[in-house]
This record gives C-alpha cells, structure tokens and sequence, in this order.
C-alpha cells in the first residue's frame, strides 16, 4: 500500500528485513515491551539507522490505566486466568526508559515525559 511516498510493510519486529543503516530515524511506538529481551530489539531497531540517526520509542509511564488495570487483572484471576506480564511497567518511569537506552549502548540519551490525554464530553441528554 502506497500513500505519497509513504510504504507500509507488515514484518515481525524482532527480524527487520532492512539493511543496516537505511534510514535517517526509527520509532516504536508503544511496542518494546512486547518483547522480553528490550536492549536487544532496541539495538536491532537502531542497526536500521544510519550513523548519527535518531532512534525514539514511546510507552506507558507508571500509574497508566490506574486503577482500572489492577480491577481488571483482580477480576479475571478471579476467573483463574493468569495475570500476564506487564512489561510496560519495567520501562514506565523516565530513570528506567534512560536505563534501557544506556543497557542498549545509547550513549547521547534524551527521555522526555509528555503527558497525552483525549477527553471526552459528557453526552447531553435531550439538549438539558
């Protein structure tokens, strides 16, 4: 599928099929903690980027969906269903996102916090 000259490849992130050094930036977004080795999909994600490129992830900060994640995780143990790992959380503070570049071998590290939200409006009732 093409958009300008955009190109979207569906691929498995922990085997890019990009040459080394390809391109000016990388960005994964909301997406490394999926994987349980994150210094070694960081590294692979930054070996796409040419020397002196920017390689940049987002994710979740703690207290993300609080409290509603830990009700949810309560009620389905309570249906015997595991709770699955949140690997978010190893990275959900700005000193621990820092750690994971710097453990990747990052040496010029920038974490910034932005704080996103969407809000809704309450819906009015018969034009009250």
């Amino acid at each position: 599928m093409k958009l300008d000259c955009v190109e979207f490849l569906g691929m498995d992130m922990q085997s890019l099929q990009f040459p080394d050094n390809s391109f000016d930036a990388a960005v994964c977004a909301f997406g490394i903690f999926f994987v349980e080795d994150m210094e070694r999909q960081l590294r692979h994600i930054a070996d796409k980027v040419k020397p002196g490129g920017k390689t940049i992830i987002s994710c979740f900060y703690e207290g993300t969906f609080s409290p509603c994640v830990d009700l949810f995780l309560d009620r389905i143990e309570l249906f015997g269903v595991e709770r699955p790992p949140l690997r978010w959380k190893r990275i959900a503070r700005e000193e621990a996102c820092d750690a994971l570049f710097r453990a990747a071998g990052f040496t010029c590290v920038r974490v910034e916090r932005k704080d996103l939200a969407i809000t809704l409006k309450m819906p009015t009732h018969g034009g009250r």
